[in-house]
């Protein structure tokens, strides 16, 4: 099972290399099914994913996610932090994380 998630992590970061943000997504989703409990690779992986789709609200969910797993996760704080910086300065739409 290791392999397969390694597989579909990679496949993932190659389509994302691509432009392939369909794909990406739809293995990161696999590998998640897969191995719920990775919040280093493959939730954050899918957070990178997210903001490159323009879909903060996606990316937010998935680092709540990662925070709720490890509340001891300083890099998916960090970029939930980010995110909510980002979003107050480009509309304000993030008026409660």
């Amino acid at each position: 099972m290791i392999l397969a998630i390694q597989a579909l992590s990679a496949r993932a970061e190659a389509a994302m290399a691509l432009g392939n943000l369909d794909a990406a997504e739809n293995d990161l989703a696999m590998a998640i099914k897969l191995y719920p409990m990775d919040t280093d690779g493959i939730f954050l992986s899918r957070v990178g994913m997210y903001q490159k789709k323009h879909d903060p609200e996606k990316a937010l969910l998935d680092l709540n996610k990662a925070v709720e797993l490890n509340p001891k996760h300083s890099r998916a704080w960090w970029k939930r932090g980010n995110l909510f910086f980002r979003g107050r300065q480009d509309k304000g739409s993030y008026k409660r994380l």
